[in-house]
């Protein structure tokens, strides 16, 4: 492991006072005002979405343009909810009482723990946004095909390597996100949703610092089989991420098919081009471990287009 100081301790020390759930209001209820807004652009970003940036997007009418917004809110914090819950905090638990504690000091574990109750709040907020914008729109749900594909990432892996395939899962999901994040600093959003990203992202920094530091302890320790079992697993986890969910895209495009078929041939024909943008902090902290200097690890990650 290269020379790198633990962060997360130093990150963590105020969470009793800085994390959202302690120290943030409940702001996350909608009014009639904000439910009569009708820019489409107050209730999502565009720059979360490469089918709402997607040129063929700019033919919709303003009313469609406000529903294929609404549908992204809803499924973003869906999806939020379910991934915290069924992956995020699967892996702290492998880490705090499952078959990866003994690469964890205490401090450590217990910094985990407080990582856990930051997800259940995400979760428990995702869940109430989703369910009020649903509801007042009539909006219809569905399970996103990338948590579909992560489901099926840990009921392939070995048995043995289950809590290593969360772990990863974890570790790629919480620097991804952070980076998607970033992006909303100067974002005017509808106030619930502005309040909903604004906490997450205030939590989700201390998140990435951590699982990029826990990646570098558990890189550090591990035997060469289990880092030949990450590699693979951390690709594989980086193009589930990457990949577009057609399903939900023709489901935005309802009423707009043609639309719909060029969104989703774009978007599925160039997202691996996407994949080192979007992977820059998962890569950066891959690169702060001396993974990317053994050549059959960099070769692999290579030809995945994530490093050249």
């Amino acid at each position: 492991m290269k020379n790198r100081p633990n962060r997360s301790s130093a990150v963590f020390r105020n969470w009793h006072l800085s994390s959202s759930v302690r120290s943030r209001p409940y702001a996350y209820g909608f009014s009639s005002a904000d439910f009569s807004q009708a820019e489409p652009e107050l209730w999502f970003p565009v720059v979360l979405s490469p089918a709402l940036s997607h040129e063929s997007s700019e033919s919709l009418s303003k009313p469609e343009l406000l529903r294929a917004h609404l549908y992204h809110l809803v499924y973003f914090m869906d999806y939020t909810t379910a991934l915290e819950m069924t992956h995020v905090n699967q892996a702290i638990n492998c880490m705090v009482s499952g078959d990866l504690e003994r690469y964890f000091d205490e401090g450590e574990r217990r910094t985990a723990l407080k990582l856990y109750a930051d997800e259940g709040y995400h979760a428990l907020f995702s869940r109430e946004i989703a369910d009020q914008v649903a509801s007042h729109f009539g909006l219809l749900r569905m399970k996103s095909a990338r948590l579909e594909r992560l489901d099926q990432v840990v009921r392939e892996s070995p048995l043995e390597f289950r809590c290593l395939t969360r772990f990863c899962i974890a570790f790629v999901s919480e620097t991804l996100i952070t980076h998607e994040l970033y992006k909303l600093s100067r974002e005017s959003l509808v106030t619930p949703v502005a309040h909903m990203l604004s906490d997450h992202l205030h939590d989700e920094g201390r998140h990435a610092i951590f699982f990029s530091d826990c990646f570098a302890r558990l890189w550090s320790q591990i035997a060469i089989r289990e880092k030949d079992y990450i590699v693979q697993v951390i690709i594989q986890v980086l193009a589930v991420f990457g990949r577009p969910d057609i399903i939900f895209l023709h489901l935005v495009f309802k009423s707009r098919p043609d639309i719909g078929v060029k969104v989703a041939d774009g978007l599925e024909a160039n997202w691996v081009k996407r994949m080192p943008e979007i992977s820059e902090m998962t890569l950066r902290a891959i690169q702060a471990t001396d993974l990317l200097d053994d050549e059959i690890y960099f070769s692999k990650f290579n030809a995945a287009g994530l490093v050249f």
